[in-house]
């Protein structure tokens, strides 16, 4: 008995599509396996705190909450540094606990490493909740750095992070490092 075209296709669909993941590798951090991955502990995460420095939505203000040896080693120990902006903030209530989820948007090259994603998904940490209830909707737009690293959690992948602003200074500590 003949078999329709299209299963054809779709196995030579699926064929090439498992090749070309063998072929690319494990050679982003977002391939590696979860189980490869090291665990998620706020007492190691050192810097990938999920926090976000103050000064990234205050207007007119461009300190720094680090300094340029801070920057640099958060970098060295990112998997990706990158210049964003803040696409869409969410709002998420359990029984006695609000988290912020953010929806962020890669803007310009990269510093260290390749984006990501096109959008990606930070959840707040407790230590941002206030700053981000308190800037709202009107961070939206608002452009940082973000320093990424992947751990497990529960299983699960999940980016860390930390955010600061976008300056000048910043960008000349991450480049340190390479």
């Amino acid at each position: 008995m003949r078999r329709p075209a299209h299963s054809a296709w779709t196995a030579v669909l699926v064929l090439v599509a498992s090749c070309c993941g063998a072929a690319c590798g494990p050679d982003r951090p977002s391939d590696i396996p979860t189980d490869e991955l090291p665990e998620y502990n706020t007492d190691t995460a050192g810097p990938f705190d999920d926090t976000i420095a103050s000064v990234v939505f205050t207007s007119g203000v461009h300190g720094m909450d680090h300094d340029a040896s801070q920057l640099a080693e958060m970098a060295q120990l990112s998997d990706y540094v990158l210049p964003a902006r803040l696409k869409a903030l969410s709002k998420n209530r359990t029984r006695d606990r609000v988290t912020y989820v953010l929806l962020i948007e890669p803007v310009g090259a990269t510093l260290r490493g390749a984006s990501p994603d096109p959008t990606f998904e930070l959840q707040a940490g407790a230590s941002a909740t206030s700053l981000l209830r308190a800037v709202g909707n009107d961070g939206l737009g608002k452009e940082f750095i973000v320093f990424l690293k992947r751990y497990r959690s529960t299983n699960e992948a999940r980016w860390h992070f930390r955010i600061v602003p976008d300056t000048p200074e910043v960008r000349a500590a991450i480049q340190q490092v390479d």
